[in-house]
């Protein structure tokens, strides 16, 4: 197959030029849980690849949709070869030509207040061997600062999600391991589901069922997906060179109730239905003398994420406004829990 894949590259690229993707479909704000964020790296070609002339099979959309595009080339029975091409959506993409820094930034550094208020922050990467897990989560730890109150943030390389096509490079035992190990990642898919389901609204007094018993690494990870106020945030980096890693990614992205049915609209009184905006506007009005900054307070976080903040957290950010006490901080963050209720 890689021989036909080179024998055909410039067909390839004929096709890949040609493709017309259909218009990504617009997000519905709030439509997805704000505290799990899908990324993909996409590695660049590896020297032997090059030297091959291996083709690009898999690509950012342009336009900064958020949109990978992956290519698979076919041999057909008549004529030329085809190609199927397959669209995933996803929260970030990180092309070839980004650095592992750009990626902290973006992905891990905003998970560092939740360790340190406290709480529980994790990203898993997952993909099939020699997609780059190791080198990325390595490249992520040399950058990792946790320097100031003790707290949890779990950076997870998951193995390998070797598939059956791939008994011709692997022995009997290497793929009953693998078997062993996609039961695990798909144990690790039904928790994140679950916890990602829980519903934002602490008056609502719903709850949420995460099957961690299931295989061992989701019991290990069991605090991982408490779904207490207190528990962080779960972010999950996703790369590789075949569809299975893109499926698996894509299904993480999940609506934040079964079929979108938790999906609520704007309520004035509800904290938990508020945007960004909302949540700085009201801030500004309901915090006190001096009023606190909602642009430091809540820089990008809705109104659901902001009830997820964990208090020292919270306090943190409202000291941060010149003038303001630790009384009135305090205070303000009960107000904020009692406005959900």
């Amino acid at each position: 197959m890689e021989q036909f894949l080179i024998d055909d590259a410039d067909r390839y690229e004929e096709l890949v030029q040609a493709f017309n993707p259909k218009p990504a479909a617009p997000v519905r704000a709030g439509s997805t849980n704000p505290d799990f964020l899908v990324s993909t790296r996409i590695r660049p070609l590896l020297p032997d690849e090059i030297s091959q002339d291996f083709p690009e099979s898999i690509c950012s959309r342009p336009g900064g949709a958020n949109i990978i595009n992956l290519h698979e080339l076919k041999k057909s029975v008549r004529g030329l070869p085809c190609l199927n091409s397959f669209s995933y959506p996803v929260d970030r993409v990180f092309g070839p030509d980004s650095t592992t820094k750009q990626i902290y930034d973006a992905i891990i550094q905003p998970l560092v207040p939740w360790a340190w208020g406290g709480g529980v922050s994790t990203m898993f990467a997952y993909g099939q061997t020699g997609s780059g897990k190791t080198f990325t989560v390595s490249g992520l730890e040399e950058h990792g600062t946790l320097q100031k109150q003790d707290g949890l943030l779990y950076v997870i390389d998951l193995a390998g999600s070797e598939t059956a096509r791939d008994k011709s490079t692997h022995g009997a035992a290497r793929m009953r391991e693998a078997r062993e190990i996609n039961t695990s990642l798909s144990a690790l898919e039904d928790c994140i589901r679950g916890r990602a389901m829980v519903d934002p609204d602490p008056g609502s007094g719903k709850k949420a069922h995460v099957p961690f018993r299931q295989s061992t690494l989701t019991k290990t990870l069991k605090h991982v997906f408490d779904p207490s106020p207190v528990g962080g945030g779960g972010r999950d980096s996703c790369g590789g060179a075949s569809r299975n890693t893109l499926r698996y990614a894509e299904l993480l992205r999940v609506t934040a109730g079964p079929a979108g049915k938790n999906v609520q609209d704007y309520d004035e009184k509800r904290p938990v239905t508020w945007g960004n905006g909302e949540v700085r506007e009201w801030v500004g009005k309901n915090s006190g003398t001096p009023p606190v900054d909602g642009n430091v307070l809540a820089p990008t976080e809705s109104g659901a994420q902001l009830l997820r903040l964990p208090v020292a957290e919270f306090v943190e950010r409202c000291l941060k406004t010149p003038g303001v006490k630790m009384e009135q901080a305090t205070a303000f963050q009960s107000r904020v829990l009692a406005a959900a209720c």
